[in-house]
C-alpha cells in the first residue's frame, strides 16, 4: 500500500565517501548553551572547537543526524506539530522536507542517499494503531510507504552501513512501559525482535560492521547503554554505572561509543570504547548537552 506526502528536496545530499587519514571526528548535539530552547552545536572530540550552527528562540531542536559532511538533519517541534527539516551547514538554510499536519520525526538518511526513512502518526486513526509508524520516502519523489503495523509506537530509526536494514525500537507493551529493538530487513520487508528483556529499550545503532547493535535500556533505576550482536546474543552492559546513560551512537571507525550521561542533573556527551572501556567527557557546559552524532566519513 501506497500512501504519499509532499517532501521538498532541492538539495543532494549523500552519506556515502570513503574512510580518509584527512578525517577529523566531530560530534553534532543538542544544547541549551545560549537559550533555553535546544539548539544545533557541533564540537571536536577536544571540545576546543564548539560552534553553534542552528538557534531558533521559539522551537527545539531533536532528533539530530548527518546527511552528509554539510547537511543535518533534525526535528522541529511546534506546538501539535513536529516537523523534519534539513540545515545547510555552510548557508544557514534549513528547509522543511516533510511539510505534513502530522507529527513527523526520527529522520534517517541511507548510506547510499536514495530513501529518507521516519516516523509519523499520520495514519494515528486507521486499523493498525494510535502511535508512530516508520515510513519511506524516495528521495527526489513523493512515493512513501508505511512499513510497520502495530498498535503502539515505533521510533528510533538507524540504517546499516551498508544500507540493507533498519533497527529501532517498539513499545510492545504500553501498561509495562517495555520496549525491544527490532531489527528490519529492506530486501525480505521482514522485522524480527532482537531484545527480550524487562525495561524499555531503544535508540539501537549498528556498529559499522554490522554485526552489533549498542542500545540503551531503561528501567525504574535509570538507563544503561549495552551492546548485542544482531542475532540477540552476547548482552552486556558497558556503562553499569550509578548514572543515566543513553542515546549511544558508533563512531565511523567502530572504535568508540558516544553517548549521553546525565550526573548531578547536568546532561553531558561522553565517549567510551565499544566495551565500556576508557570513558571520556567531552562537553562541559553546565545544562544540557545530548544526543551527540558522529560526522561521517
Amino acid at each position: 500500500m501506497k500512501y504519499f506526502v509532499i517532501f521538498s528536496f532541492f538539495f543532494l545530499i549523500s552519506c556515502t565517501g570513503t574512510q580518509s587519514d584527512q578525517y577529523e571526528p566531530e560530534l553534532v548535539y543538542a544544547s541549551d548553551q545560549t537559550h533555553a530552547n535546544l539548539g544545533i552545536f557541533i564540537t571536536d572530540t577536544a571540545y576546543t572547537n564548539v560552534r553553534e550552527v542552528f538557534q531558533d528562540t521559539t522551537t527545539t531542536a531533536y532528533g539530530l543526524q548527518w546527511a552528509s559532511e554539510n547537511e543535518v538533519l533534525f526535528v522541529f517541534y511546534q506546538t501539535g506539530n513536529t516537523e523534519i527539516m534539513s540545515l545547510n551547514l555552510e548557508t544557514g538554510e534549513t528547509t522543511n522536507l516533510s511539510n505534513h499536519p502530522a507529527k513527523d520525526g526520527s529522520p534517517q538518511l541511507s548510506p547510499d542517499g536514495k530513501l529518507l526513512a521516519f516516523t509519523s502518526d499520520r495514519d494515528v486513526e486507521g486499523r493498525y494503531g494510535s502511535g508512530d509508524e516508520i515510513y519511506l520516502v524516495e528521495i527526489g519523489t513523493t512515493d512513501t510507504t508505511r512499513i510497520t503495523f502495530n498498535e503502539t509506537y515505533d521510533s528510533g530509526i538507524r540504517f546499516s552501513r551498508d544500507g540493507s536494514q533498519l533497527t529501532f525500537c517498539r513499545q510492545v507493551n504500553r501498561e509495562e512501559s517495555n520496549g525491544e529493538i527490532f531489527v528490519y530487513d529492506l530486501e525480505t520487508k521482514q522485522e524480527r525482535r532482537v531484545t527480550n528483556k524487562p525495561g524499555f529499550d531503544c535508540l539501537s545503532d549498528f556498529s559499522p560492521d554490522g554485526e552489533q547493535l549498542t542500545f540503551h535500556g531503561c528501567s525504574e533505576n535509570g538507563c544503561d547503554i549495552f551492546t548485542i550482536s544482531v542475532g540477540g546474543e552476547s548482552l552486556a552492559n558497558i556503562t553499569n554505572d550509578e548514572y543515566d546513560n543513553r542515546w549511544p551512537r558508533w563512531s565511523p571507525d567502530g572504535e568508540w561509543i558516544a553517548y549521553t550521561s546525565v550526573r548531578d542533573g547536568n546532561s553531558d556527551i561522553f565517549i567510551m570504547r565499544p566495551d565500556g572501556s576508557d570513558k571520556r567527557r567531552i562537553t562541559t557546559h553546565e545544562g544540557r548537552d545530548e544526543i551527540a552524532e558522529w560526522k561521517p566519513f
